[in-house]
C-alpha cells in the first residue's frame, strides 16, 4: 500500500483492519454482525468520552511505570496538545482497541493516527515523529533505517519483555491526571 495516493492507502488500509476484525469475530465465536454490534456500541461510548475520529490517540498499560513515564514525557513535550490518552485497562482503551482491530495485550503499545493503529516501535516512532525537534529527526531516522522487524523484535524482546522487571508495576492503574482530564479518554 506504500505506493498508493493518501486516499486510496487509507482506503486499503481500512478494509486490512475491517477483514482482520471479521477473521477475529469468527475465531472468538460470534458472528460478523454480533461484532459490528459491539464495534457500534464501542463507537457511541467513545463519542459520549469526547473522542472524534480525527483524534490521535495513545493507548498505553495503565499500571506499567515505564508506560506511564512515557505518558508524563509526553504531556510534558506536547505542547500543542495534540495527543489525547487512554489507558488499554480503560472502558476508552478497549473500545478503541476493537474499533480499530489493534492488539489487546498489555504488552503492546497502540498509537491511533489517521484512523489507523500503529502498534511496538511503529506506535513509539510516529508519536516521536510528532514531537518536534530534537525527537522529530532520530524517530524519523528510526522508521526510515531500521527494518520494521528488527525494530519489533527489539520493542517485544526487550523493551516490553522487561519493562515490568526493570521498572515496576503500579498498584492502581492510571485513568486520568488531574488538572488534565481533557486529554484523557476514560
Amino acid at each position: 500500500t506504500k505506493g498508493l495516493l493518501p486516499t486510496a492507502r487509507k482506503r486499503a488500509n481500512l478494509t486490512r483492519i475491517q477483514s482482520a476484525r471479521a477473521i477475529r469475530s469468527m475465531s472468538s465465536g460470534i458472528s460478523i454482525d454480533q461484532a459490528g454490534v459491539k464495534l457500534a456500541a464501542a463507537e457511541e461510548s467513545l463519542r459520549a468520552k469526547g473522542w472524534r475520529p480525527s483524534d490521535r490517540v495513545v493507548i498505553f498499560d495503565g499500571v506499567c511505570v515505564m508506560c506511564n513515564s512515557g505518558v508524563d514525557f509526553l504531556l510534558r513535550w506536547d505542547s500543542q496538545k495534540q495527543f489525547k490518552y487512554a489507558a488499554l485497562q480503560s472502558d476508552a482503551g478497549r473500545a478503541l482497541v476493537l474499533k480499530y482491530g489493534a492488539p489487546s495485550d498489555l504488552s503492546t503499545m497502540v498509537y491511533v493516527e489517521d484512523g489507523v493503529a500503529h502498534v511496538r516501535s511503529e506506535a513509539v516512532l510516529r508519536i516521536g515523529r510528532r514531537l518536534g525537534l530534537p525527537l522529530r529527526v532520530p524517530a524519523q531516522i528510526a522508521l526510515v533505517a531500521i527494518p520494521l522487524p528488527m525494530r519489533d523484535w527489539f520493542y517485544t524482546n526487550v523493551v516490553a519483555k522487561n519493562r515490568y522487571d526493570v521498572f515496576g508495576k503500579r498498584d492502581v492503574c492510571r485513568i486520568a491526571d488531574s488538572g488534565k482530564e481533557d486529554q484523557f479518554l476514560i
